[in-house]
């Protein structure tokens, strides 16, 4: 049995996990330790995104109920018609259990409102993920327009990334997400959904 599968709602997630978990003090930071997590084990399941993984985590999730010990399933909270975090994560739940995954083997957890929150809880760590793709004459206003759009009211992060990358005249990248959970300062982020996933993994895999 392998220890522990995550099931995803994109490439973008499974990016920034790779880098999670390609570091070397992750479970120390977790609190937990240290399992074997491999590409394998991180299914980005096709054409599903965040619905489709909400109607269908439970049938994606089957095949793996002899094969994987525990089970994360990882998606984002804002997109068209969803229920809010609180019905997505029970919603999905629900339909795990009663296609036999006990309870304490699995974990739903909904980012709200989406995986890009978690970009802005470490501005070091924002900075090294695009420094190295900036001219060298580029990298002097990084900073501040950094500093510029956490400053911005309102909660939407993947609005606010995306003007970073505009100002920065760099294409969104999914190996952006990597770098990024490479260097970030894992004490810094205090996003709900992060503070469940580091439990979820303790509790599981104790010290």
């Amino acid at each position: 049995m392998r220890p522990l599968l995550f099931i995803l709602a994109d490439k973008d997630m499974k990016e920034a996990l790779l880098g999670l978990f390609g570091r070397d003090d992750w479970a120390r930071s977790f609190g937990c330790r240290p399992v074997g997590i491999e590409d394998r084990d991180l299914v980005v399941p096709p054409g599903q995104k965040d619905p489709g993984l909400f109607k269908r985590a439970h049938e994606l999730a089957r095949p793996y109920l002899r094969t994987h010990d525990h089970l994360v399933v990882l998606l984002d909270c804002a997109w068209d018609g969803a229920p809010g975090r609180a019905g997505i994560e029970r919603g999905i739940a629900d339909n795990l259990k009663h296609n036999g995954w006990d309870d304490g083997r699995f974990a739903v957890i909904a980012i709200e409102p989406e995986l890009e929150i978690w970009f802005w809880s470490d501005a070091k760590a924002l900075r090294r993920t695009f420094e190295t793709e900036l001219a060298s004459g580029a990298r002097s206003t990084l900073e501040a327009t950094i500093e510029e759009l956490r400053r911005l009211s309102g909660n939407d992060p993947k609005a606010r990334l995306a003007r970073l990358r505009d100002r920065l005249r760099i294409p969104a990248s999914s190996a952006q997400f990597r770098r990024f959970a490479a260097s970030v300062d894992l004490t810094r982020c205090k996003d709900p959904a992060f503070t469940r996933l580091r439990s979820a993994l303790r509790r599981w895999f104790p010290p």
